[in-house]
């Protein structure tokens, strides 16, 4: 063998082995991944941001995992509904920290968790329209939807 024979035979047995030394992201549904990524998004990350960690699956993964997953589906959906909590803690956070200096800033960012609260938790913390006819109220609704008649 050639000296360049020997070094392409060694980069190659390098290679291989750096590869079976990888762990990689965690593709199989495991019970302790679910609750940590439900747990993580109750305290307000994202799914995005909890899934650039390295130790984390992949995006995609845990949106098949919700897809197939009933039970995880159910936690996850619960815990976006906490996350509307956590908006409003992060809305009292920024208003106690507003300085006049940050004041435009902070007024967006207010705007931003508050949309994100209604969204995530419409009961809680979407805008309610009252419906009234003469003194008192009919209806409360919390969510209007339009639906096509059959034909």
């Amino acid at each position: 063998m050639t000296p360049e024979q020997v070094k392409a035979a060694a980069d190659r047995a390098e290679r291989v082995e750096r590869k079976s030394n990888r762990t990689g992201r965690p593709s199989i549904y495991s019970q302790k991944v679910a609750d940590l990524i439900c747990e993580k998004i109750a305290d307000g990350e994202s799914l995005r941001k909890i899934c650039e960690d390295e130790t984390m699956p992949n995006r995609q993964t845990v949106l098949n995992w919700l897809a197939k997953d009933d039970a995880f589906s159910a936690r996850y959906a619960r815990a976006r509904e906490i996350q509307g909590d956590a908006m409003d803690e992060r809305i009292l956070e920024v208003a106690d920290a507003c300085t006049p200096e940050t004041a435009q800033a902070d007024r967006v960012k207010i705007m931003a968790y508050q949309w994100r609260a209604s969204k995530l938790a419409p009961k809680k913390y979407g805008e309610k329209v009252t419906l009234e006819g003469g003194e008192t109220p009919i209806s409360t609704v919390t969510r209007v939807e339009l639906v096509a008649p059959k034909r």
